[in-house]
């Protein structure tokens, strides 16, 4: 895994509790201005109870992100409860062909230490 370069895209995936887009208008914004291009997943913005769209919805997202060759590194956009009930929709067999950097705080713990067991994916929190 290659550290992050002016230009890279970093995925942003909210595995568990709702962020809205207009909330992270400012982390993109600093982001680009550092030279980085930002890609939001699908479920920033969406609400389905106390979480960031269905378990469906966020676990591809994370999967999308994944296996897009075009996203570098994948950055959680809040933390959760939410982010445990996804691990048994993930297939590990996508996150160990297409290793990148998971960054995730908050209760993100589950998901990460699912990801470095099952697929190798070096996290940061």
């Amino acid at each position: 895994m290659k550290a992050l370069q002016e230009g890279d895209t970093i995925g942003v995936v909210a595995p568990a509790s709702p962020v809205t887009v207009q909330c992270m208008q400012p982390a993109v914004a600093w982001s680009e201005s550092l030279g980085y291009r930002v890609r939001l997943g699908n479920a920033i913005g969406k609400r389905h109870r106390f979480l960031a769209g269905t378990d469906e919805e966020r676990s591809q997202d994370i999967l999308d992100m994944f296996s897009d060759d075009a996203v570098q590194a994948i950055f959680t956009a809040r933390g959760g409860y939410g982010s445990s009930r996804i691990l048994d929709l993930i297939d590990w067999s996508i996150l160990r062909a297409n290793r990148k950097a998971f960054i995730g705080f908050s209760d993100t713990t589950a998901l990460q230490m699912a990801m470095y067991i099952k697929a190798g994916i070096v996290s940061f929190t």
